[in-house]
């Protein structure tokens, strides 16, 4: 595998024939577990029987792959007595966001993206200052900190 923490080496993508997807399904089905857990558990069953697995990791994935989806989705269940989860209306989130109006940046003046600019800075506002400052490079202006003339 890659040096790098980022990487999606262990992620494949895998065409199934129809036998194959067929099959699938019948264990999903069967086992009453989801379709990705019988594809695991397909390829940790074959990999143990061509003795590419070890025996312990085999039983920890297969005892992973095997629960039932009832179990799983009884124990995400958020249990009433437990938490109280707030009702939040639209207008309360509106008013918690206080929305911004949109600045079509590209057509201000140097002087008025000049004067955003400083805004941005002194609000620490990091995705206005990227606005700004690709309008500016869009119409070769070249913006400078107020506090740094």
């Amino acid at each position: 595998m890659s040096e790098n923490p980022h990487s999606r080496e262990h992620i494949k993508v895998i065409m199934l024939n129809a036998s194959l997807y067929i099959a699938i399904q019948q264990i999903s089905g069967s086992r009453r577990i989801s379709q990705k857990a019988a594809i695991l558990l397909t390829i940790t069953e074959g990999a143990h029987s061509l003795g590419c697995l070890a025996e312990d990791d085999y039983k920890l994935l297969m005892e992973r792959y095997t629960r039932e989806l009832e179990s799983i989705i009884a124990e995400r269940q958020i249990k009433p007595e437990s938490s109280h989860i707030p009702v939040v209306t639209i207008e309360k989130m509106k008013a918690a966001a206080k929305l911004k109006p949109h600045i079509d940046y590209s057509t201000l003046s140097y002087e008025q993206l000049q004067t955003k600019y400083d805004q941005a800075h002194r609000n620490n506002d990091p995705i206005d200052i990227q606005f700004i400052v690709f309008a500016a490079r869009q119409r070769g202006f070249k913006l400078q900190r107020g506090d740094a003339i």
